[in-house]
């Protein structure tokens, strides 16, 4: 099982976490993004990731299922924010999770892919360092965690003004025809 390779479940393995306080945006402001609806996969060698995306319309919010090729499953919720017709994840664990933080990622949807990023760690610990971004760290460097404190506001002005130094690394879902 390579979980490295599946970006959703980088902040499962590796030590080097980044989580926020605040999403992005609050999920009631925001219209659901129902392209990003469906089933999307990964192949890499020997082993195929699957994300399963569904719009709760009740809850307003994006139910997404991980699946490995071995059937271990994560569970998550999640709602999206658009700033400077740029999309955002605000993904949280759905069952089992400690604390109610926010990991964050960036998405671009064509008909047939998913392009998604998480937000790099080493960017985010500069601006902190820097004071340009408030949170904390926690741990050492073999399982370093950062925590994002700044409020929502200063955190989108953040991410607006930062998105191609944040997000600059991508992987490519496939849709899947059902």
């Amino acid at each position: 099982m390579n979980y490295v390779i599946l970006i959703f479940s980088i902040f499962f393995l590796i030590g080097c976490t980044v989580s926020s306080d605040n999403p992005l945006s609050n999920f009631e402001k925001e219209k659901i993004d129902k392209s990003l609806a469906g089933v999307w996969a990964l192949k890499k060698k020997k082993n195929t990731h699957y994300i399963h995306i569904i719009v709760d319309e009740k809850s307003k919010l994006f139910k997404i299922v991980m699946v490995e090729d071995n059937l271990d499953t994560r569970e998550f919720s999640a709602h999206n924010t658009d700033i400077n017709e740029n999309n955002y994840l605000n993904v949280r664990f759905e069952k089992d999770y400690k604390d109610n933080r926010y990991f964050l990622f960036k998405y671009k949807v064509s008909s047939d892919e998913l392009q998604i990023g998480m937000i790099e760690y080493e960017k985010v610990k500069k601006a902190i360092s820097e004071k340009t971004l408030l949170g904390k760290f926690q741990g050492d460097d073999g399982f370093s965690k950062l925590y994002i404190t700044e409020s929502q506001e200063k955190l989108q002005k953040f991410i607006k003004e930062h998105d191609s130094e944040l997000f600059s690394k991508m992987t490519i879902f496939k849709k899947l025809k059902i």
